[in-house]
């Protein structure tokens, strides 16, 4: 299955939540949204598969989609671990912040686990935090080798969490942070 086809419903729920984020934060500035945990509710993506052909218009969407997400979805990427890869998000948002970094950052590692219970294990850790909340998730693939979820705390930052494997016995995870534009 080419990448691109792949990547299609990632891209497209990324760039949804950056709409939405964007325009919250611009109206959460003007004082008319309520606060994040009165309107917060859980909703589950529904993904499909998408199949075609080398040089369709899937593609060519594809191709131009990525083109303008370029900044969320490429960039220097940390290496992090699964007990490890919040803090190491909160340090990079504090310098961030403080130097005036880009708006995005990335850290992926790698577990000796299946892709289910390694997405588990992310989710629990966010939950752990009591701040984060779940927006989307879901398969982004017809085999099941690849899990997507956007999460978000609020009106300070959103991630972007992407699962992987190919043999079920190891799964990697990257987890993309993006910070609102001040």
């Amino acid at each position: 299955m080419n990448w691109r086809l792949a990547a299609l419903p990632l891209a497209l729920t990324v760039l949804s939540a950056a709409l939405v984020f964007a325009t919250q934060c611009v109206v959460s500035e003007r004082g008319r949204l309520e606060s994040a945990g009165e309107r917060g509710s859980l909703r589950d993506a529904v993904v499909e598969g998408a199949r075609a052909d080398e040089g369709s218009s899937v593609e060519v969407a594809m191709d131009s989609l990525m083109t303008g997400l370029g900044p969320v979805m490429s960039g220097y990427v940390r290496a992090s671990s699964l007990g490890g890869f919040l803090d190491d998000l909160h340090a990079w948002q504090k310098d961030a912040v403080r130097m005036g970094d880009g708006p995005c950052a990335s850290v992926e590692f790698e577990e000796r686990a299946s892709l289910p219970a390694l997405a588990e294990d992310v989710l629990k850790a966010y939950a752990r935090t009591r701040t984060a909340s779940l927006v989307a998730s879901g398969y982004l693939d017809l085999k099941g080798n690849v899990w997507g979820a956007v999460l978000r705390e609020g009106m300070t930052w959103c991630d972007v969490l992407l699962v992987t494997t190919e043999d079920d016995a190891v799964s990697r995870v990257r987890v993309t942070r993006v910070l609102p534009e001040r």
